[in-house]
C-alpha cells in the first residue's frame, strides 16, 4: 500500500472463540456426537488433504438434515462418508456423486452415535450411547449389539481414537479439558489420563502425521491446534482452515493412511473457489478472530498518516447483512480512528486469483486499500518481502483505482503500477465492484470487474528481484491523510466506510 515505506508488521494474537465443545461437532438434532460424527443445514464437502487451507477437492452428498459419519465401511482403507437419517445410515464410498454402496438400520433418533473400528479388524463400524452405556455392533444391518458396556459419565464428551497405534479404535471421555482413555471394551476405567485444549475448545481425533496414532486437535473457530503428545497442553503446529461456521469432518479421504480435515458448509461455494471471507453474522460482531488480525497503533505507519488504528467495533465490525464494515472517524477530540486487517499467521496464499467484491468510501484524505505483504516481512522487511496493491484509491481521485507491485529496487515511487479509470467517469464509492489479481508463478494481472488492466511479469523488475511466487497475507484498512492522498480538508465529510461483501481465492 502506498508509496512510502510500510512500518514493521506486528502479529496479532489470536482470539478465541465461545464455542461449546462437543467430542465433535452436534448432530443434526443437537445431541453431542463424536467418532466423526457431524450435522447443521448444506451438503458441500471441502476435502484437504494438506495443512494449507486449499481444498483438494469439493463435491456434493447426502441431504441438508443428514447427520454426518466418517469411517472405513468396507474395510479398504479409506474412510468414506455416510448419513444418518433417524436410525438409517446409507454409505458411501465414492467420493463424486451421492450413490449409496449399502445401508443398514442401527440405533434409535436419540442415541449419540460413535464410529470406530471396535474389534480391530479394520473396517469401522457404529455404536450408540445412551447415557453411559455404550451397544457397539460390527454388523451393517439389524440393531442388535455384540457388545454392551458402561464407560463414562452421561454428560462427558467422547472421543474415539486409535491412542497407542495397535490398530484398534478405542473410547476416551472428556470432562473439562482433562481426558480418559482407555483400550479395552470392557470396564469402565481408564488407562491413560491427560489434560489438552480447553474447556471451551471442540475436540477433533486423527493420525495427524501418519504415524498411525490417532491424537487430539482442539479446534477455537477457525484455527487447529494439533498436539501429538499425551502430555501437558502444548500444540505441535497451529493451522488456520475453514471458516468458523464450517462443520469439520476428519477421515482419510484419499486411503493412504494419514486423516486429514474435510469442511461441511451451509452454503456451496462457487465452483473453483478454495477459500473465502463471506462476512455472515450478527451485526456489530467482530469478523472471524481466528482468520483476521486487528494490528493497532498510530505513528504514520510509514507514509504520514493521521489515523489511530484501533480493536473497537466502532472501526471493524459485519453489518449483520453479510459485509465487513471498515469505518474511519474523527474523535470528539479531533483525532482520526480506523482499521487495519491482515491475515498475517492465518491464511498466506501463494497462487490463484484473489478478488473481493468492495464498495469504497469517498472524500479528501481518505485513503482505502486493499492488499497483500510478503508471509516473509519479519524476516526480510519491507521492500524485499514484496507487496501487491489490489486495490488502492485516493480520494481526490474517485474515479480511479490503482493496482501495484512493490519490491526490491522498485517501491514507494518507484514502484509498477497501474491505474484503472471507471468507464463511465462515476465515482467507484457509489456502488460496490469487484477487484482482483491472478498470481501465477513468474506474473500478476490485475482486473476491475473483470477488466484486465495492469499485468507485471519477471521481466518487469529490470532485473530487480522478483519476489511474489511467495505466499503473501492479505490486508484491508482506511488510512486517513498521508504524503500521496493528502490530508482532510473542509470538503471532507467523516466517518467514512469500506464495505467488504466478500474475499474469495480461486485456483488457477
Amino acid at each position: 500500500m502506498g508509496r512510502r515505506a510500510r512500518a514493521a508488521i506486528v502479529v496479532a494474537g489470536i482470539c478465541v472463540g465461545a464455542t461449546v465443545a462437543s467430542g465433535l461437532p452436534a448432530t443434526a438434532s443437537g445431541a453431542t456426537a463424536s467418532g466423526g460424527a457431524v450435522g447443521g443445514v448444506g451438503t458441500q464437502y471441502f476435502l484437504n488433504d494438506r495443512w494449507s487451507g486449499d481444498a483438494d477437492r469439493a463435491f456434493t452428498w447426502g441431504r441438508d438434515d443428514d447427520a454426518v459419519h466418517v469411517g472405513d465401511w468396507d474395510g479398504d482403507g479409506a474412510d468414506s462418508l455416510a448419513t444418518r437419517r433417524d436410525a438409517t445410515f446409507a454409505f458411501d464410498d465414492v467420493l463424486g456423486g451421492g450413490g449409496d454402496l449399502r445401508t443398514g438400520r442401527f440405533g434409535t433418533p436419540s442415541d449419540v452415535a460413535l464410529t470406530g473400528d471396535w474389534d480391530g479388524d479394520g473396517v469401522d463400524t457404529p455404536a450408540i450411547r445412551r447415557g453411559s452405556t455404550y451397544h457397539l455392533t460390527n454388523r451393517l444391518t439389524g440393531g442388535a449389539a455384540e457388545q454392551v458396556l458402561a464407560y463414562g459419565r452421561a454428560d462427558d464428551l467422547v472421543l474415539v481414537g486409535d491412542w497407542d497405534g495397535d490398530g484398534r479404535d478405542t473410547l476416551g471421555i472428556r470432562r473439562g479439558n482433562a481426558f480418559h482413555l482407555k483400550n479395552t471394551i470392557a470396564g469402565g476405567a481408564a488407562d491413560v489420563a491427560f489434560t489438552f485444549g480447553r474447556a471451551d475448545d471442540q475436540v477433533y481425533v486423527g493420525d495427524w502425521d501418519g504415524d498411525g496414532r490417532d491424537t487430539p486437535v482442539v479446534r477455537r473457530a477457525t484455527t487447529y491446534f494439533v498436539s501429538d503428545s499425551f502430555a501437558g497442553g502444548e500444540a505441535d503446529r497451529v493451522q488456520a482452515y475453514g471458516r468458523a461456521g464450517d462443520t469439520t469432518l476428519v477421515g482419510d479421504w484419499d486411503g493412504d493412511g494419514r486423516d486429514t480435515l474435510g469442511v461441511r458448509r451451509t452454503a456451496a461455494l462457487p465452483a473453483g473457489v478454495v477459500w473465502a471471507q463471506e462476512f455472515d453474522g450478527a451485526a456489530g460482531s467482530a469478523p472471524d478472530p481466528a482468520t483476521w488480525n486487528l494490528e493497532t497503533g498510530a505513528g504514520g505507519w510509514g507514509n504520514a498518516e493521521l489515523q489511530m488504528y484501533t480493536t473497537s467495533r466502532a472501526n471493524s465490525a459485519l453489518d449483520g447483512a453479510g459485509a465487513l464494515v471498515i469505518t474511519a472517524r474523527k474523535e470528539a477530540n479531533g483525532t482520526y480512528t480506523s482499521a487495519r486487517l491482515t491475515t498475517q499467521g492465518t491464511y498466506e496464499p501463494q497462487y490463484g486469483r484473489i478478488e473481493a467484491r468492495i464498495q469504497v468510501p469517498r472524500g479528501q484524505g481518505i485513503w482505502p486499500a486493499f492488499w497483500m505483504l510478503g508471509a516473509e516481512l519479519p524476516s526480510k522487511g519491507w521492500p524485499a518481502a514484496g507487496e501487491i496493491d489490489v486495490m488502492e484509491n485516493i480520494g481526490r481521485e474517485p474515479h480511479l483505482v490503482h493496482g501495484t507491485a512493490h519490491g526490491p529496487g522498485y517501491s514507494g515511487g518507484e514502484a509498477i503500477s497501474g491505474t484503472y479509470r471507471h468507464p463511465q467517469g462515476w465515482a467507484f464509492a457509489d456502488t460496490f465492484h469487484t477487484f482482483a489479481v491472478d498470481r501465477k508463478p513468474g506474473s500478476i494481472e490485475w482486473s476491475v470487474d473483470g477488466q484486465v488492466y495492469h499485468r507485471v511479469t519477471r521481466a518487469s523488475t529490470g532485473g530487480d528481484p522478483w519476489v511474489f511466487d511467495a505466499p503473501f497475507f492479505l490486508v484491508l484498512n482506511v488510512a486517513v491523510g498521508g504524503q500521496w492522498p493528502g490530508y482532510p480538508d473542509a470538503t471532507t465529510v467523516l466517518p467514512q466506510q469500506m464495505k467488504v461483501d466478500w474475499i474469495r481465492v480461486h485456483r488457477n
